[in-house]
């Protein structure tokens, strides 16, 4: 799912949000963090769909959410897989 817009909401120039929703291939590391987040964390799921689209999966994989937290801190985004030669 893309979005569920029963969380969804407009926010006002500038302003964060500071609670983890959604699913966890798609989050921005900010998110991931817990950290706060606005539109740059958008942005990140955007290209996050976008080479998932290209590629077929996503740029970071990990069984459990322990996983991805520690490959999105750790390994390198890469253009290797065939659809970007």
């Amino acid at each position: 799912m893309l979005g569920d817009f029963g969380t969804s909401r407009v926010l006002k120039k500038d302003e964060m949000l500071s609670d983890m929703q959604g699913t966890m291939h798609w989050m921005a590391p900010e998110v991931i963090n817990k950290e706060p987040n606005g539109l740059k964390g958008d942005i990140w799921s955007l290209g996050v769909l976008l080479y998932a689209l290209i590629c077929g999966e996503p740029p970071y994989d990990g069984t459990t959410f322990v996983d991805l937290r520690k490959n999105l801190k750790t390994q390198e985004l890469t253009f290797e897989h065939k659809a970007w030669k």
